[in-house]
């Protein structure tokens, strides 16, 4: 599942639940999800549900589908996304809800929207429970990598003119920025730099601790 969302949809970050295997009166099933976000994208739409019933899009009827109206039921607000009771929250988000069943029940004949029982109520919560807190990880981190930038764009424009300052008083020589950056928050600091499509790494540590850095293509 999540091979095929990250190479049918490019967005930034991707996440992927499955819930337990149950039976309903000896059909047997699983709720897969799938949920990818563009952190750059606009926050004025609604994210889009991608239904699929054992590997069959299910393209119409999204309203009287039990995949629609439990996530639209769930509550998304505590990853700071904005949600009217009853309705889909607004994200630059796609979620795939896929149910995989020995026979799936339909409201109808034409096999269009998934019929609803407390069986397949209680996978789709789990499965958007799991998505949920792993969003709401992923936006947390985002917001720390705020501030934390941030506050080193802030350090970076006061803290090396008040050493040159006391450099020049005290005809000592001033560390360079990173170095004092590294000491006042207590934590390594990655640059990276692209000289003719080679990629250099510059690791400035003034603590007492060792770190492993781990490098990933997220292409």
């Amino acid at each position: 599942l999540l091979l095929a969302l990250t190479k049918r949809i490019p967005y930034k970050h991707t996440m992927v639940a499955t819930s337990t295997i149950r039976s309903d009166e000896g059909n047997v099933f699983v709720v897969e999800g799938g949920l990818v976000y563009d952190k750059e994208g606009s926050f004025d739409q609604k994210i889009e549900i991608i239904r699929i019933a054992n590997n069959v899009p299910l393209m119409f009827q999204p309203g009287a589908c039990a995949l629609n109206r439990l996530t639209a039921e769930f509550n998304w607000k505590n990853t700071g996304l904005a949600q009217t009771k009853g309705e889909l929250p607004y994200a630059p988000a796609k979620l795939l809800l896929h149910l995989a069943a020995v026979k799936v029940k339909f409201t109808s004949e034409s096999k269009d929207a998934i019929a609803d029982n407390g069986s397949i109520s209680n996978s789709v919560t789990e499965v958007l429970r799991a998505l949920n807190q792993q969003f709401l990880k992923f936006r947390n981190k985002q917001k720390l990598l705020l501030k934390n930038k941030q506050k080193e764009k802030i350090i970076n424009q006061v803290i090396p003119a008040l050493y040159s300052k006391l450099s020049s008083v005290l005809s000592v020589p001033s560390p360079p920025s990173d170095y004092l950056y590294s000491r006042i928050v207590s934590a390594p600091i990655v640059r990276l730099r692209l000289i003719e499509k080679s990629l250099y790494f510059k690791i400035i540590n003034t603590t007492i601790e060792k770190y492993k850095f781990e490098i990933t293509d997220n292409r």
